[in-house]
């Protein structure tokens, strides 16, 4: 289902009681107290940014989100109470705050984080991801992982020297998935 959708949102649901321990999910829909904002990480002005008030620049202006302190933060899949602000400002990637009960305090903050990387070379025997740049992704350091081309999970073994790969990892390393990418394009570039 896509009910992960709408994780940190409330919701209306509807379930088909099957007299097990959980009923089954039929259908999901947010409640209209909810207002979700997303804002990419380079939109995000990161000095500014506390613990309480995100700070970021929209249209050339700046805006300010007030966060609960006891807000939720799901940090690349994976729940992670303990966050900091420097959580809450990935270098790559993009945050979604939600307010669920419109008070104009946010509650809940999911983090999309990743590192891109140009592969040079990917070692299944070693499970080990080599990039252009240096980059080294030891993958055994991981409790699982999971790589994804067009949607489609394959192994370590499919992916080859050129591809773009976006590595999303949980803050205590215990999984990591990896998306491949091969789509290209040509152009001119005309200045950094």
């Amino acid at each position: 289902s896509k009910a992960e959708n709408f994780l940190g949102c409330q919701v209306e649901a509807y379930y088909k009681d099957n007299r097990a321990d959980t009923g089954e999910l039929l259908y999901v829909v947010g409640a209209d107290k909810n207002e979700v904002i997303t804002i990419q990480s380079e939109d995000i002005i990161e000095e500014d940014t506390t613990r309480e008030e995100l700070v970021y620049e929209k249209s050339g202006k700046e805006k300010k989100i007030k966060i609960s302190r006891v807000a939720d933060m799901v940090y690349n899949g994976r729940g992670y109470p303990d966050f900091t602000v420097s959580d809450m400002t990935p270098e790559s990637g993009y945050i979604t705050v939600i307010d669920n009960d419109r008070d104009n305090v946010f509650d809940c903050i999911i983090v999309t984080a990743y590192i891109t990387v140009v592969v040079d070379k990917a070692s299944s025997s070693y499970e080990r991801i080599t990039g252009k740049n240096g980059e080294v992704i030891e993958l055994s350091e991981y409790y699982g992982y999971n790589i994804y081309l067009d949607n489609e999970e394959i192994n370590l073994s499919g992916m080859s020297a050129g591809d773009v790969i976006y590595v999303m990892a949980d803050k205590d390393k215990e999984h990591a998935s990896i998306y491949i990418t091969r789509n290209s394009f040509e152009g001119i570039v005309y200045g950094f």
